[in-house]
């Protein structure tokens, strides 16, 4: 058996991408989250900043971000069309949020969206999705996806949560357990799909969607 050794990371604990078998990451620390790292910066104390580091399985590791003081790095997400991954990226220094592409191939850092964070009222339940990289937060108060730049909102039904972006649709899924059966159980979710622009529903399955490690998404369905 192969084994291959990457010397500093011994602190690391390396997570897969769903959505590619090429590429894997690791965050320390990973005990703290936006909104903690928020608070006690807020209340004047120093956070040591996140590492973030990438690795391929030829064996090579790479840190596009280099670590900063009261700087937190979210869980990066990929994107196979263009071979790169999104960041986000919060400075507590400069009380800006970025979303930042790198592209290994070139590799470049580039910052595509930055927001002050007083334009945001609450921080939890941020995140990035693809295809291209966009700023969203999950309103549970008021069963919404919220795009952060531009700003806009797009209303959901109860227990229904976005998957990803693909050619102007928005996929999401839902939790119905009206479409359990108590006698087989059954499986209560369904797929919702949704025009990015205006929100309406295009269509409708019972059944989930996997992501692929080759980059596709499978929706198993009836």
């Amino acid at each position: 058996m192969e084994i291959k050794t990457f010397h500093g990371f011994e602190d690391f604990c390396v997570e897969k991408f769903e959505n590619t078998d090429e590429w894997y990451y690791g965050i320390y620390p990973t005990w703290m989250s936006n909104v903690e790292v928020a608070e006690e910066c807020g209340k004047g104390r120093e956070y040591a900043g996140s590492k973030l580091c990438f690795f391929n399985k030829t064996g090579r590791s790479y840190e596009p971000i280099k670590q900063e003081k009261n700087v937190y790095l979210e869980t990066p997400v990929y994107d196979k069309a263009s071979n790169s991954f999104g960041i986000l990226r919060y400075d507590f220094n400069k009380r800006i949020l970025q979303a930042i592409a790198y592209k290994p191939d070139e590799e470049s850092v580039e910052v595509i969206e930055e927001i002050s964070l007083s334009e945001i009222d609450d921080l939890m339940n941020i995140r990035l999705i693809e295809s291209p990289f966009m700023i969203v937060r999950n309103s549970m108060e008021e069963n919404a996806i919220e795009f952060l730049a531009p700003k806009r909102k797009i209303y959901l039904e109860e227990n229904e949560s976005i998957e990803f972006v693909e050619n102007e649709k928005m996929y999401s899924s839902k939790w119905n357990e009206d479409l359990l059966d108590v006698l087989d159980y059954g499986y209560g979710e369904e797929v919702i799909v949704r025009d990015l622009e205006t929100g309406k529903i295009l269509e409708r399955y019972k059944g989930y969607l996997n992501r692929m490690p080759d980059g596709t998404a499978w929706l198993m369905t009836e």
